[in-house]
Parts: C-alpha cells; sequence; structure tokens
C-alpha cells in the first residue's frame, strides 16, 4: 500500500504515471481491482453530506412554522404534463393525493365558480413564462367548507429561460387551519455550503467532457464514451461520447438510451460488476451482439464500472489503443473514474444545494409571514426578508426585547418553551417596526434542540394582527351598539303597543278631571283630590311621551330654527327649574347656523340636561349653556366611532356638580337607569334626550369625571336650505273659544263624549260621530256650515286619511281638517314626521291643548288641498302620509 499526498502532484495523472515507473513493484502482483490509499481529504464529501442532512433539517423545521403546501406542475412546450401534490393537501383542502391522481380535474373544481375565470388567466400566463404574481381565491373543501387561500407561484426555468416546472405556494389566508410545514433549509448556511463547494468548472458536463479526453489519453485509446446507469430502471444514459466517435459515427439518430438486458458485450461491465477486456474485437465472442450499420469501427476494447459505495452509477468505455489493454489501463481507470466521480458527487451536491437555495429563497421571500430564529438567549440570528422589512437591516444580533412595546409577559409566556417543557406556543407581543410604529405581532413559536435533545434556541412565524384587532374592536363595539339598538326598538315596541289604549284612557282621566274641576265649587274639599289625579295622568303622560321620545317614535312637526332664539327664549323658565342658588350662563355662538327640529324637542333636551344638572349640584354652583358650529371631516370621523362627516350646531350644557364615575357614564342614556332615591326620577330624562338626538340624526357624548362636573355636547345636522324661513313662535290674536260648528269622529264611545262636552265647554256647535260613515252621513245631511272635522287617525270602518278625502269631495275645499291620535308615529305620520299642512293633536290632550289646536287649525291660513293616498280601512297598523295635491 502507498501513502502519498495529492499535493505532491500536480495531476491525478501523475499520480498514476508514478505507479507505472516504479520499478520496485511488479505489476504482476497487482490483482483485479487494486487498492491505492490516497491521503485526500476525503471527509469533505462527508461534511456535504452532513451539512445537506443540518440544511434538509433546518427547511422541515422551517416549514413546520408556518401554513403552506405546496404543488407542483411540471411544463413542456407551455403544455401541464403532471401536477404533484404535496402530502400537506389533505390538511388544508381534505383531499388526499391519490383522490388527485386520480381525478386531475379535481382542483379545477375546487375552485369556486365565480373565481375561476381569474385563476384561469393567471394559470395561463405562468405557463406563458410569465410570473403574475400571487394570486388570492377561495375553494371547496371536501367537507364542504369554503376557504379563502393564496396561491404563489415560484417559477422554475431550464438553462435557456425556458419554463419547465412551477411551484405553487398555497397557504390558508383564513386563520382556520393552522398546518405546519417543516423548514428544512438556512438559507445563510446554504450559501456558506455552496461557496466552499464552487469549482472551476461551468458544469458537470463540461468536467465529464474534459474527464473523457484525459482518460483516452491516459490509456492510449483513439475514441471514448461515458454512460451514466440506473440500476432501479437497469437502464444507461449517454452522457458524453468523445469527439473523433462523432466524426466516424454515420448513424444519422443514434441511440442514447438503452436497457442493460438488450445490451452485448459492453453490458458485461454491469452484469459482471468488473472490468471487460477485449483486444481482438474483429474475432468472434459469445458475449458480442454487434453494432449497427454507421457505428465507430472497434478493434480492441475496455470499459470499467464506476461504484459509488457498491451501487454502479456509471461505466466509462475507451476503445483503439494501438497495444492491447491491460490491467495497468485497468488501473488508470479505474484510479480516475473514482477520483473523478467523488468530484461529480461534490458538484452534483453542490448544484442541488444552489437549486434548493434558490428555490427555498424564492420560498421564504414568498411567505408574507415573518420567520424568525434566535438562541437560547433570545438573540436574532437569522430572518427572512419580511423580517428584515418590519424591524430593518440590523435585526440580526440583537435581543428580542429591544423591540418590545410597554410591560410585557412574553418571556414570561415563553418561558415553558425555552425550559424544554413545551414543543410550540402561541404568543401575541405588542412590537415596535423600523419606522416606530407600535404593531401587535402573533406569533408561533418552535423549540429547537440539538442532537442531544438540549434546547438550542427557538425559530417563529409572526405576523402583523392589529388590524384585524382593531377590527375585531370596531366589530364587537358595533355588535353592542346593535345590541343598544335592540333595547331601545324592544322597549319602542313595548312603548308604542300601549300607547294608544293608554293614551285613551288617560284622555279620559283629564278630561273628565278637567270637566269636574269647573263644576264643583273651588271651596270643595274634591277640588285637591281631582287635581292630584289630574297630576297623576300629567306625570303618566310625560312618562309615555318620554318612552315615545327614547324609542324614536314620537311624532314631530320639524321647522327651521334659529337655534338661539330657540334656547333663549327658555331660559326664564329654566332659571325657575334650578333655583336660586345655581348660576345659569348663557353663551350662545355669533353667526349660528340654523337647525330643522320640533321645538318642543328643544324645550324637553334642555329641561333634562338642566334638571339632571341641577340634581349633581349640592348648594351654589354653575350651569352653562353654549352653542356653536362645527366641522368634522372624514379623518376625524374615521377617528372617532359614531361621529359623521358634516357641518353641526353644538349645544354644550355643563355643570360643577358631583360628576359621574366610568360605569355610571356607561348606562347613563338607559332607559329607567337612575342614581337618585326612589321617587325621586324615573330614569327617563337623559334617556329621552338620547331618542331626541338619535331622532334628528344628530350624535351626543358626556364628559364627567367623579367630583369635577359634567359637560353634554349635542351635535345636530346643519339645516342647508339657506332660502327656508325661520319659524318663529305665533301667538294667538283670538281667544280660544270659538262658536264655529265642528264635527268630532271618535269610535270611542267614551272619549267622544268626553270631546262633544269638551268643545261645547269651550263654545262650539259639536257634530258627534261614532263611525267613519256615520260621518259621511251627517256631512250628506246637514245643511248648515261645517268648519272642522275633528277625527281619530285609526278607525273600525276606515282611517282618518280615507274619511278625509271621502268628505273633501263633499264640501268645499275650505273645510279644515284636526287629526288626533293616541299611536306612535310610524303609525300617524310618515317616518315619524308630519306633512305639510297636516293639524295633529297628541292623545291624551286636556282642555287647553283641544282649545289651543282648534283655534290653531281654524286660523291656520289654508293650505293647498290634501290627497290621502292608499286604503288603510279596517287595518289598525296602517300608515299615515298625506301629499299636497290640485284637486279637491
Amino acid at each position: 500500500m502507498y501513502n502519498i499526498r495529492i499535493s505532491d502532484f500536480n495531476s491525478i495523472f501523475d499520480i498514476l504515471f508514478f505507479f507505472a515507473r516504479d520499478k520496485n513493484k511488479s505489476m504482476k502482483n497487482i490483482k483485479r481491482r487494486p487498492v491505492v490509499a490516497i491521503n485526500e481529504d476525503v471527509t469533505q464529501i462527508e461534511k456535504l453530506t452532513l451539512e445537506l442532512q443540518r440544511s434538509e433539517e433546518r427547511y422541515r423545521r422551517i416549514l413546520s412554522a408556518v401554513t403552506d403546501y405546496i404543488f407542483t406542475v411540471y411544463v413542456e412546450n407551455a403544455r401541464v404534463v403532471k401536477t404533484v401534490h404535496g402530502p400537506a393537501c389533505i390538511s388544508i383542502t381534505g383531499y388526499s393525493e391519490e383522490e388527485y391522481y386520480a381525478d386531475p380535474n379535481l382542483w379545477h373544481t375546487m375552485i369556486l365558480e365565480e373565481d375561476r375565470d381569474r385563476v384561469k388567466t393567471h394559470a395561463s400566463l405562468i405557463l406563458s413564462g410569465k410570473d403574475p404574481g400571487t394570486i388570492e381565491h377561495r375553494i371547496r373543501c371536501k367537507n364542504g367548507k369554503i376557504r379563502w387561500i393564496s396561491n404563489t407561484p415560484v417559477l422554475q426555468r431550464d438553462s435557456s429561460g425556458a419554463l419547465i416546472s412551477y411551484d405553487g405556494l398555497i397557504k390558508d389566508i383564513t386563520g382556520r387551519v393552522k398546518a405546519e410545514e417543516e423548514i428544512r433549509l438556512n438559507t445563510s448556511r446554504l450559501q456558506s455550503l455552496v461557496n466552499i463547494l464552487q469549482h472551476r468548472f461551468d458544469s458537470i458536463q463540461d468536467f465529464l467532457d474534459y474527464t473523457l479526453d484525459k482518460a483516452i489519453m491516459l490509456t492510449g485509446s483513439k475514441i471514448g464514451y461515458i454512460y451514466f446507469y440506473h440500476e432501479d430502471r437497469r437502464e444507461f444514459v449517454l452522457n458524453t461520447w468523445s469527439k473523433d466517435v462523432m466524426k466516424e459515427c454515420t448513424i444519422t439518430k443514434p441511440q442514447t438510451c438503452y436497457e442493460l438486458d438488450k445490451t452485448g458485450i459492453w453490458g458485461e461491465a454491469v452484469r459482471q460488476r468488473k472490468e471487460i477486456i477485449v483486444n481482438n474485437y474483429q474475432a468472434v465472442h459469445p458475449l458480442k451482439k454487434g453494432y449497427p450499420e454507421g457505428h465507430a469501427m472497434l478493434y480492441k476494447y475496455l470499459t470499467v464500472p464506476v461504484f459509488n459505495d457498491d451501487k454502479i452509477v456509471a461505466v466509462v468505455g475507451v476503445a483503439n489503443k494501438s497495444a492491447d489493454y491491460n490491467e495497468t489501463d485497468v488501473l488508470q481507470l479505474t484510479l480516475l473514474m473514482d477520483a473523478v466521480w467523488k468530484v461529480v458527487e461534490q458538484n452534483k451536491a453542490v448544484e442541488l444545494h444552489r437549486a434548493l437555495s434558490s428555490r427555498h429563497e424564492a420560498l421564504l421571500s414568498a411567505i408574507p409571514d415573518m420567520i424568525m430564529e434566535v438562541d437560547i438567549n433570545k438573540i436574532y440570528t437569522w430572518t427572512n426578508q419580511t423580517g428584515i422589512e418590519f424591524f430593518g437591516e440590523d435585526v440580526i444580533g440583537k435581543e428580542a426585547a429591544f423591540y418590545f412595546e410597554g410591560e410585557q409577559e412574553t418571556y414570561q409566556s415563553v418561558k415553558p418553551l425555552f425550559n424544554g417543557n413545551h414543543n410550540i406556543i402561541y404568543v401575541e407581543s405588542w412590537q415596535r417596526r423600523k419606522d416606530g410604529q407600535k404593531r401587535l405581532l402573533a406569533w408561533l413559536c418552535k423549540v429547537l434542540k440539538d442532537e442531544r435533545g438540549n434546547v438550542t434556541g427557538a425559530i417563529s412565524s409572526a405576523h402583523d394582527i392589529t388590524d384585524q384587532k382593531r377590527a375585531e374592536a370596531e366589530k364587537s363595539k358595533l355588535e353592542e351598539q346593535y345590541r343598544q339598538a335592540q333595547k331601545m326598538e324592544a322597549i319602542g315596541q313595548l312603548a308604542g303597543g300601549v300607547a294608544h289604549d293608554f293614551n285613551n284612557m288617560l284622555n279620559i282621566i283629564l278630561g273628565y278631571s278637567q270637566i269636574a274641576l269647573m263644576k264643583i265649587d273651588q271651596s270643595s274639599p274634591l277640588q285637591a283630590d281631582i287635581r292630584e289625579i289630574m297630576n297623576a295622568a300629567k306625570r303618566s303622560t310625560d312618562l309615555v311621551r318620554q318612552l315615545l321620545a327614547f324609542a324614536r317614535k314620537q311624532t314631530i312637526a320639524p321647522k327651521v330654527l334659529d337655534f338661539n332664539d330657540a334656547i333663549s327664549s327658555m331660559l326664564k323658565m329654566l332659571r325657575k327649574l334650578i333655583g336660586e342658588d345655581i348660576d345659569l350662563l348663557w353663551k350662545p355662538a355669533a353667526n349660528l347656523w340654523p337647525v330643522k327640529m320640533d321645538p318642543t324637542q328643544i324645550d324637553q333636551i334642555l329641561t333634562n340636561l338642566a334638571v339632571n344638572a341641577r340634581d349633581s349640584i349640592s348648594g351654589v354652583g354653575k350651569i352653562t349653556i353654549e352653542t356653536g358650529s362645527v366641522e368634522f371631516d372624514d379623518s376625524y370621523c374615521a377617528m372617532h366611532t359614531g361621529f359623521i362627516a358634516g357641518k353641526y350646531v353644538l349645544l354644550a350644557v355643563s355643570d360643577n356638580g358631583c360628576g359621574m364615575d366610568k360605569e355610571t357614564l356607561e348606562k347613563v342614556f338607559d332607559p329607567f337607569f337612575t342614581t337618585k332615591k326612589f321617587g325621586e326620577g324615573t330614569g327617563m330624562g337623559l334617556a329621552t334626550v338620547y331618542g331626541i338626538v338619535k331622532q334628528n340624526n344628530g350624535f351626543i357624548n358626556v364628559y364627567s369625571e367623579s367630583g369635577k362636573g359634567t359637560t353634554f355636547r349635542i351635535y345636530l345636522p346643519l339645516h342647508e336650505d339657506k332660502d327656508a324661513a325661520i319659524d318663529k313662535p305665533k301667538e294667538h290674536t283670538k281667544p280660544l273659544t270659538g262658536t264655529e260648528t265642528v264635527l268630532i269622529v271618535e269610535d270611542e264611545k267614551v272619549l267622544l263624549k268626553l270631546g262633544k262636552v269638551m268643545l261645547e265647554e269651550l263654545g262650539y256647535n259639536v257634530l258627534a260621530a261614532s263611525a267613519p260613515g256615520e260621518a259621511i252621513r251627517m256631512v250628506e245631511e246637514h245643511t248648515g256650515d261645517i268648519h272642522l272635522v275633528l277625527t281619530d287617525v285609526v278607525m273600525p270602518e276606515m282611517s282618518g286619511r280615507d274619511l278625509q278625502r271621502r268628505i273633501s269631495e263633499l264640501r268645499p275645499p275650505d273645510l279644515r281638517f284636526l287629526f288626533m291620535s293616541g299611536y306612535t308615529a310610524n303609525v300617524i305620520a310618515h317616518r315619524g314626521i308630519l306633512d305639510k299642512g297636516v293639524n295633529m293633536l297628541q292623545k291624551p290632550f286636556s282642555m287647553n291643548d283641544l282649545a289651543s289646536k282648534v283655534r290653531e287649525a281654524l286660523e291656520k291660513e289654508q293650505e293647498t288641498g290634501i290627497s290621502c293616498q292608499g286604503s288603510g280601512v279596517g287595518y289598525r297598523g296602517s300608515g299615515f302620509s298625506c301629499q299636497p295635491a290640485t284637486g279637491n
């Protein structure tokens, strides 16, 4: 055995010549396959293999930390020839690889029909050699569920740039499936390994061409070949022929692939697993099968199998040496190919390494999540491009806590991971992005261990969930608002359901109580008792109206108002309401924009807020009422939930009272919620304010702290019609009594009798009808004038609006109508707002209310005739909407 160093020679061929010149050794003693020990760095391949194994493990670990599923499409001439689905397909789609293989159209049919054209166009662009980027679309899984996925193509091309295949990176972006893909490659280590394995040849093919030339030269041959051999297929595949073979061969279409069983004597090197020497190829030989016409002539022939461990991986053949081939030639070829094949394997590994590096870098770049690796001290040691884009170029080498925002328990949360007690942990953490923004990241952390099972660090995937969390918070807030709206609607339904009958009964109590007071002596002890009955009925009436106001179901008659004037007219009453110990400060804004709303609602708002402020002040205090004009743009509204862009009139009511804590603020607008003692309040004051503001498309905010007072800010929409006349309060120029003839129509006989008595007490001539049909007959039969029809809105035979239409056909167009109802807004008016020209008396009403409304209707300037469209006969839930018309 020889002990030599490669560094002592210029090439492998010098080693061969060394043996040829060694006169102290007889070549006869060399066996069939002599072994020469070369003190070469043979561990290089082993190191490369180990690094590749580690890279494979690294790639597996990385893929396990993200939720990807990859399929590969193989392409020839821009056509799909085969599709291979990764095993993770079943975890995302529910279908197995076998099902995809059994049904080539399965993937297409899984795509939702609405998305198929887009996906088809996307695939067409890929097959044309273009990279269209990521596409997101939906699929229907085997279990029937629909998932959104992202499909990111990674194109693979041959040396000419033609597309040979592409990988589809599928990511479940619904968040419902958290499949772990193991990642087995670390890019930086792969790059280092590629640098180590670089060689001076452009390709393995170039190197083998060079090797064949040297083999021919070493053996003194004229021609030669190298075939790769695949033991699993028992097949030879041509790698290279020498140049002289191509000169001598005249076969037009030479065969490049051979089955072992169909080969002649040159295949014996594989069958016998040894070299084959034929020094007289023209002589008859039992293993020869001849060669085709046009083949290069053979005279002498040597072929040697090339082993990689115990596996034959190639055969090298040379021919037409001038002398006979011998054991020295066998030794030369064997030594040469052993050394060459190590280089081939090394270069194959380098090429594989480079290909994997390119592919995996593309895959990691395509992954939208950050992939971060830390050591046992939680120092970042590696990240993908997404991590660099988030944290910055200098992230490597920094401790994870460097990027923490605010007080965190992240380290405590991942402690079981670094203790080795858990393999995977999910944690959410606020982090500082490179631009300084605070972002919430969702981390899926997996422990890293060495061969002995010791924890070496962790690898994590992370994605930004800040916007997702904000959306969830907004959704929760909207859901709470929706629940509040449902609660309000339920209260409104309850109030509306009882309002009609309740108001009718209250009307009877109030009316007859008032009549009784008029008929008994002022000194009678019954006076006080009846007044208590009236006061209780009035409080009940106010409570019903507050409920309807809160539920936005009260009927309103909006008018264009000077807001400052409307408030100023209330100041005297408000000062009496709050008492002498509390100062009332009035700060009206100049040039205030007009608003359009029911004046009585302004009174309700101010009264309730003033009472609320008064009750919060103990002893001496101050209440401030302010107005102003404000405008909110879209950017402001985006940051303040509930605000809507536009111009608004501001009403602010502030006090220096006891204020409210957070728990009270959360319930301040709830109906029947009160902090007052039993019997001191109904809890409907602020709820009424809230309902009125919402009914007028405004919004209200409250600012308060315990011991620091309270401020209510109400924003009401600006009335845009600049030409609209601002309404001024009208005073009656005549007494509230009269002598005109009034027809009253009411199906409730008790109310009919009450109304007749009250009208007669006011001096009117009264015609009373208990049904619409009876009223029509009276109009037809009455020979005198009828000046006003006072009618209920909802009656069994026909509605008040239909009665108006019928009577209008029988009487002159100057006949006035006054409607009365105990129903809610949706029944007696269009969306709760009375149409122009419609006179409405809301039940229950006092004699003063009746007197005022009757005179108002009689003295009102004649409006255009009213045409009420639609039926509603006998329908107690019908709406009421009157439109102006030119007919009678």
